[in-house]
C-alpha cells in the first residue's frame, strides 16, 4: 500500500522500521507488540501468515501502536490515523470486489487508545515544542557526563591514595638517607 499526498508527503515513512531503542529507550516499555511495515513485507515474503486475519492484524498494529505512543497532536499520531483510513479503505474495496469477508476486513481490537491528559500537556509544554530526538540526545549526553564525572571521582582518589603513598615512600627514601649524613 502506497500512500502519497500530492505534496509528495508519505505518511508511512515513519513506521517503515522497528522503532530505534537507543532514540526512543521507552517505547518498548509502553508498546508490548512492537509492528513495522518492513516486518510484515518479510512475514508475507516469508508466507509467515496463517491466514489472512493475521496480516490484517498485523497492520493494524501499525497505526495502533503510534496511536497508543504518541501525542494526538503529534505527526506521527496524525500519519497512523491517515494509515488507518487507507487501510480500511483498501480492505472495503477487497470487500466490495469479493476477495474477502466483511469479518476479514474488521479491524480487530488491540486496546483502547489513551486518552490524554490537558494538565499533562501543559506540564510537557517545552517538551512538545523539542523533537524527541533532541531529548533522546540529551539522555545520552547526560549519561555520558554522569560517566565522565564517575571516571573523574576515581582518578581522584586514585591521585590521592597514590599521592599519599608518595609522601609515605619519599619519608621512607629520605629516612635512610638522613641517617647516612
Amino acid at each position: 500500500m502506497l500512500i502519497k499526498h500530492h505534496s509528495g508527503y508519505d505518511p508511512t515513512k515513519l513506521f517503515q522500521r522497528k522503532v530505534n531503542k537507543r532514540s526512543l529507550p521507552d517505547y518498548y516499555e509502553v508498546i508490548k507488540e512492537p509492528m513495522a511495515l518492513s516486518m510484515i513485507k518479510t512475514k508475507v515474503a516469508q508466507k509467515e501468515y496463517k491466514d489472512f486475519s493475521e496480516f490484517v492484524r498485523d497492520f493494524a498494529l501499525v497505526p495502533h501502536n503510534a496511536q497508543v505512543y504518541n501525542r494526538q497532536d503529534s505527526q506521527a499520531y496524525v500519519d497512523a490515523l491517515e494509515v488507518k483510513r487507507v487501510l480500511e479503505e483498501e480492505l472495503k474495496k477487497l470487500v466490495d470486489d469479493k476477495m474477502i469477508t466483511e469479518e476479514a476486513a474488521t479491524l480487530p481490537y488491540l486496546g483502547e487508545i489513551p486518552e490524554q491528559d490537558p494538565l499533562l500537556l501543559e506540564e510537557e509544554e517545552e517538551e512538545r515544542i523539542m523533537p524527541l530526538r533532541i531529548d533522546a540526545i540529551t539522555v545520552r549526553l547526560r549519561k555520558k557526563m554522569t560517566k565522565k564525572k564517575t571516571r573523574m571521582r576515581t582518578k581522584k582518589k586514585m591521585m590521592m591514595a597514590n599521592g599519599r603513598r608518595g609522601a609515605v615512600l619519599g619519608q621512607q627514601q629520605q629516612s635512610p638517607s638522613v641517617r647516612a649524613v
